[in-house]
């Protein structure tokens, strides 16, 4: 509080912030993203400045797949104000809350749910595909990865209502798919970018696989269903995350 500092205030149009997973040079500040298992850096750069190949290889469009896939929310408009309880965020998995430490605003909250070892719900990252009207089967990409198009700079989009439900499907012996119920829902969305989103889901309702394929959502906009995969990123602590569920 006493140290003497100065500010000068630069014009945001002027800077640009890089993501990058190889060092860069020239820039005026830089920091790790430590939340998950890659090893992305961002830098701010003077756009004068700005590296060309590493603009072009980088994208925005590429960062937000890559956090998305890995159920990493972020922003107002995914972390909703007065809304939010850090766990069900997934900031305890990213190492933002400290539980040596306070105080802060809703800590008792936090620490109490920590301890219990009780997190009911969590953001998941969602991987989207079609239900064939006529046949009323799946229809998946066949991109396993759903990594395309990671180069392109697209941006942030709701092709499905916020807020929509995820009801739990059965796949019949002839491939044919069934919502099981169309009032307990075991998630809500939060956001759709293209093929990939995320998810508030319901972990005590998706604990293997099964139940987390396939789940069911009306998109509204175009008056058909869509249907989800519910994915449990690799860097998770299983053990801890579905622990006394």
């Amino acid at each position: 509080l006493r140290t003497k500092t100065s500010i000068k205030l630069v014009p945001e149009e002027d800077l640009a912030v890089v993501f990058s997973d190889t060092p860069l040079e020239g820039s005026i500040a830089s920091v790790e993203d430590k939340r998950s298992d890659w090893s992305f850096t961002r830098y701010l750069f003077p756009k004068q400045n700005l590296p060309k190949e590493e603009a072009a290889s980088f994208t925005e469009g590429r960062y937000n797949r890559e956090r998305i896939l890995r159920g990493i929310p972020e922003g107002a408009f995914e972390i909703q104000s007065r809304q939010a309880i850090p766990l069900e965020f997934n900031v305890d998995l990213m190492g933002g809350i400290d539980f040596n430490k306070g105080c802060y605003l809703g800590q008792e909250l936090v620490a109490r749910t920590h301890h219990r070892g009780v997190v009911r719900k969590r953001v998941l990252p969602l991987r989207f595909h079609k239900l064939d009207p006529e046949t009323v089967k799946p229809v998946r990409s066949q991109d396993s990865s759903f990594l395309v198009n990671v180069q392109e700079n697209c941006q942030l989009t709701r092709n499905l209502d916020k807020q929509n439900e995820f009801l739990p499907t059965s796949i019949d012996s002839d491939g044919k798919l069934h919502i099981l119920s169309r009032t307990d829902g075991v998630g809500k969305l939060i956001l759709a970018h293209g093929n990939i989103g995320l998810g508030m889901m319901r972990l005590d309702s998706l604990k293997d696989e099964v139940s987390r394929t396939d789940l069911a959502t009306l998109d509204h906009v175009q008056s058909d269903w869509v249907l989800a995969d519910a994915v449990i990123p690799k860097w998770w602590p299983l053990d801890s995350v579905f622990a006394n569920l």
